[in-house]
């Protein structure tokens, strides 16, 4: 009896389930289609959030609007469509007799929190707390009550140092209803900070030309010269007195001086004319500068020549009897040296002077001869007589 009864109760119930399937597909043949279409996308709807897949929803006639978005990192948001999309989906299933769309809204995503943030819980619109999957944990759900949607909160952030650029995956999708597909892509964003950028080192530079004053004062030609170098090294000098390229004198003589220490040097010349030097500075790391030019004039004027030498020598007395002696006396004018000789052996020197004579016993030639300052060689002569001796025959 039990059996017979238990048969019954199946034949009756394979009956309602067999008239419920063609009774659905009658309704369900009078109604648009709506499809969902997968798209996989690394964000949800646009928005800066973890990784989503899209969905689309379409009609019978298999298009469809497209869902997804893009975001960076992770997965595990619901897929969901737009609010637009999901009051077209309400409607449509409201309108045949359904409990309303049970395709979740995409709603902004919480990234994950670092230290010391809070993230938004999901619940539902009528206030019920969701799981991972989009479903509820509290049992007063059902499919008109919405869908779960993240409340975003206030999120305290920690202040974070800046951040090394870095890429973010920027993804899209498109949805076909009934079986849409979709795929993602990715670009580069570039979120670099600005940098700063290190500041060479400044180039060396060479000394400054120097500044020259030159004078010529016969055929001697004065130089002053002063420079400084733009890093401060000692420098020194070169000069080209004869303008050939080729440096003929360095001041100091060895060595450097402090930048911008003065220095003045002179060259002598042989002859007039115009004198053009060169001089340039130079430091001691080998940095030169470039030429500085001078011209000056120098003329030479000989002196006056001396005048003409003059002699004068006499003997006293110049007549004498034999045996006795005379006083010689000399003098000269415009002369360096002078000698005296007498034919008896007398000699002296001088430019001048008096002496006597040794025993005058026959006459006797006394000669002045003299060098001049004009580099003549003068000379003049004084006879000394003997008085001659008378007898009677």
């Amino acid at each position: 009896m039990s059996t017979t009864h238990d048969n019954k109760a199946h034949i009756i119930a394979t009956a309602i389930i067999a008239f419920g399937i063609i009774a659905g597909a009658a309704i369900l043949a009078q109604a648009p289609m709506f499809g969902v279409g997968v798209a996989e996308a690394r964000g949800a709807c646009g928005n800066d959030s973890v990784d989503s897949s899209g969905f689309g929803v379409g009609d019978d006639s298999g298009t469809g609007n497209s869902g997804g978005g893009e975001g960076i990192g992770g997965r595990g948001v619901p897929r969901c469509i737009t609010q637009e999309e999901w009051d077209v989906c309400d409607a449509e299933s409201r309108r045949h007799g359904e409990g309303g769309c049970n395709i979740p809204i995409c709603r902004p995503a919480v990234i994950p929190a670092h230290e010391g943030e809070q993230q938004s819980q999901p619940q539902r619109r009528g206030g019920e707390s969701c799981s991972a999957d989009n479903q509820c944990v509290s049992g007063n759900c059902n499919r008109g009550a919405g869908q779960c949607e993240p409340i975003p909160q206030v999120e305290k952030r920690q202040p974070q140092p800046p951040t090394p650029p870095r890429s973010q995956p920027q993804g899209g999708d498109s949805g076909g209803g009934g079986g849409g597909s979709g795929g993602g892509s990715e670009r580069e964003v570039d979120q670099s900070q600005p940098q700063e950028q290190a500041r060479p080192d400044p180039q060396p530079l060479p000394p400054d030309k120097p500044s020259l004053a030159a004078q010529c004062n016969g055929l001697i030609f004065s130089l002053s010269m002063y420079a400084a170098d733009a890093n401060n090294d000692p420098i020194r000098y070169a000069i080209d007195w004869d303008n050939n390229g080729a440096f003929d004198q360095y001041a100091p003589a060895s060595g450097y001086v402090p930048s911008g220490t003065p220095m003045s040097v002179s060259h002598s010349y042989s002859s007039s004319g115009v004198k053009a030097v060169n001089a340039r500075t130079e430091d001691a790391t080998g940095r030169v500068s470039g030429f500085s030019p001078i011209t000056s004039t120098c003329t030479y004027t000989p002196p006056p020549p001396p005048p003409p030498p003059t002699l004068s020598i006499e003997a006293r007395p110049p007549l004498l009897p034999q045996g006795d002696t005379t006083i010689i006396t000399w003098s000269s004018t415009n002369t360096d040296i002078c000698t005296v000789l007498g034919d008896n052996g007398n000699s002296w020197s001088g430019v001048s002077g008096s002496e006597t004579s040794s025993p005058i016993v026959a006459s006797t030639l006394f000669t002045l001869s003299c060098t001049a300052e004009d580099g003549s060689s003068p000379s003049s002569s004084v006879r000394v007589d003997v008085i001659p001796q008378w007898q009677e025959i």
